[in-house]
């Protein structure tokens, strides 16, 4: 409301600020006023609860018909508990009228967002209207429909920054309950006129509004939906008698003529929302739900859900969001504590200095092996027996390897000759000592591997045998063949 108007309540109010109603609530200032009601905002005095205070004006509280209509509003809105719905905790008399206590909220109605913001973009749109469509499936479980859905009973609670964080549907004054009792049986309509506000009511409620089911709210959540989008309602005629007929006998307006940027996929949604003939609608809210939660999915590429209790949080206003948002997420990891990560690093360090280990193990497996052969050749002269005279039989040589063969091949004399022995008195340490001097002896005369020969080879000596290169150092486990 704009100033005026906010000066006009406060002079048309009936309840003076700090006045106590039903010794309960104290009045703290007027929130708006109706044709019908005044809407308080005060606090229990016991409880120190902020709360809103509907309060029928007094002059119409003689009403029958105005009572029974606010009577109906608080059984209805009392049965459902849904976080899109506003709750209603008592109803109280008080100076010959009544007062009902509901939750006090902050913020504005779709309606006035609407005035003052115009068409919406799409995502802002669908966000808004999916809460309130759970709020209404969730009345329609409770087997009450509300039969008046339209922005101004849909209202947008806002946070400290100003961002939308919950969704509420008001006003069930004009609901009707499938199963009624005895003081609110028969349709209530207020000197016969037809209950609803026209621009949102279905053909079926329009014609009669006897008979009507769940399926004319669908119908208002659909002209609701329309509206955030193109800026204005599908029909829109100045004559009462007109607009009525224009909602009997008319197909809505395609959508796409005032918005042309609206994806086919959503239009058609909201096309068979409306549709004249009820059995082409949506057979309940939440298949409505389902498809709208489609389209947002595939076409917006927004983050939606139907929670199973309905609740839709700050964190549940969906964003525009990459197309692989669309895919189901995976669900989290149950977080590891810091043991992981230490033993990673343990077995690291153990990977590294075994890998250390092996480096040095190969870089000194060339002088290992070279220092093993030439122990081996020498253990071997020291073990044979005494070498005999020729012609006499001499005790088998064990196989070595070519190097140490091509050694005692090298100290062998000339044929002819004979082999000298050394004395068999002489220690065997010794006696391999003397052995290794006349291989040395030797090896330097027939130009031995100590070096290629300086002179040429006396005539008849034995041809020049050439020692194979040594074999490269191996790595690994050695075999007989390294020595």
């Amino acid at each position: 409301m704009n100033e005026g108007d906010d000066a006009a309540a406060v002079n048309a109010q009936t309840l003076t600020v700090g006045e106590v109603v039903a010794d309960k609530y104290r009045i703290e200032r007027l929130i708006g006023c109706g044709g019908m009601a005044e809407v308080y905002a005060a606090v229990n005095v016991r409880t120190e609860r902020r709360v809103a205070l509907k309060w029928i004006l007094p002059i119409l509280a003689k009403n029958r018909e105005v009572m029974l209509r606010f009577r109906r509003e608080a059984l209805a809105a009392g049965r459902i508990v849904h976080p899109n719905v506003v709750a209603i905790f008592d109803v109280v008399e008080h100076q010959r009228s009544a007062c009902m206590v509901m939750e006090l909220l902050d913020g504005e109605m779709l309606s006035d967002r609407l005035v003052r913001l115009g068409p919406m973009p799409f995502v802002e749109a669908v966000a808004i209207i999916l809460p309130a469509m759970r709020g209404v499936a969730a009345a329609h479980a409770q087997k009450v429909i509300h039969r008046d859905l339209k922005p101004h009973n849909i209202f947008l609670c806002l946070d400290s920054a100003g961002s939308i964080c919950e969704v509420k549907v008001l006003d069930f004054g004009v609901s009707k309950l499938a199963v009624v009792d005895a003081a609110t049986a028969g349709d209530i309509t207020l000197s016969g006129n037809v209950v609803g506000t026209p621009e949102y009511m279905a053909p079926e409620q329009v014609r009669s509004g006897k008979g009507v089911d769940h399926r004319i709210d669908i119908y208002s959540l659909g002209v609701v939906l329309y509206e955030m989008l193109a800026g204005r309602t599908p029909f829109a005629n100045q004559h009462f008698s007109g607009l009525m007929l224009e909602i009997m006998q008319n197909d809505p307006p395609p959508l796409s003529g005032f918005r042309p940027d609206v994806p086919r996929r959503l239009a058609g949604v909201i096309q068979r929302a409306m549709a004249r003939d009820a059995d082409r609608r949506f057979a309940d809210v939440p298949a409505f739900i389902a498809a709208l939660e489609g389209v947002a999915r595939d076409d917006l590429k927004m983050l939606v859900g139907t929670p199973p209790e309905g609740v839709l949080t700050r964190a549940g206003f969906p964003r525009p969001t990459p197309a692989s948002a669309s895919q189901p997420l995976e669900a989290p990891r149950k977080k590891i504590g810091n043991r992981l990560p230490i033993g990673a690093a343990a077995f690291l360090t153990l990977a590294l200095a075994g890998l250390a280990a092996a480096a040095w193990w190969r870089s000194g497996a060339a002088a290992r092996d070279l220092s093993r052969r030439t122990n081996a050749e020498v253990k071997l002269e020291a073990s044979r027996p005494p070498e005999t005279v020729s012609g006499q039989a001499s005790t088998p040589t064990p196989s070595v390897g070519p190097t140490a063969a091509a050694s005692v091949r090298a100290a062998a004399p000339p044929p002819g000759g004979a082999a000298v022995a050394p004395p068999l008195g002489i220690a065997p340490e010794e006696r391999g000592t003397r052995l290794r001097g006349e291989r040395e002896r030797a090896s330097i005369a027939v130009g031995g591997p100590r070096g290629p020969a300086t002179a040429a080879p006396p005539a008849g000596a034995p041809p020049k045998v050439k020692t194979p290169p040594p074999r490269p150092p191996r790595a690994g486990k050695l075999s007989v063949d390294d020595f």
